[in-house]
């Protein structure tokens, strides 16, 4: 939120110009009940306004056909946090496997905790791939 005065006024004109743009529509749908909420407050008529919420509805997701696969591509280095993924993945009941894509200075030190941890049957250091990492997933070297 802003006091100056300018800034306020955009903002109002703004929502204003909304408001009156969304009331020529035949029905709205939002995300969640809260923002469908928030249209009602600002004077929409409840009957027009649905919740339709993203993604699927847990019944209807299929169970993975094997184990988990996290897959992780980019730069190996402590900023990425792959040490906190990793600690992450050994907390997760049940089978899981992570791959890693790339390379950097931090691969030293990652592969000494990934022996610490003694996961390295879980764990794939791939290096650095040429090309699209779908055109890999496709041709079977990413599981």
């Amino acid at each position: 939120q802003s006091r100056r005065p300018a800034v306020i006024w955009r903002q109002y004109q703004f929502v204003r110009a909304r408001n009156e743009r969304l009331r020529d529509y035949p029905q709205l749908l939002t995300a969640s009940s809260y923002v469908r909420g928030l249209a009602v407050q600002e004077g929409l008529a409840e009957a027009r306004v649905a919740v339709v919420p993203y993604g699927v509805a847990p019944a209807e997701a299929a169970p993975p056909a094997r184990d988990p696969v996290v897959l992780f591509v980019g730069r190996v280095t402590h900023e990425k946090g792959l040490d906190l993924l990793l600690d992450s993945l050994t907390r997760v009941a049940g089978a899981w496997r992570l791959q890693i894509v790339g390379d950097g200075i931090g691969m030293r030190a990652l592969r000494r905790q990934i022996a610490h941890m003694g996961v390295a049957d879980r764990v794939d250091c791939l290096g650095w791939l040429d090309g699209d990492v779908e055109v890999h997933t496709r041709g079977g070297r990413l599981r």
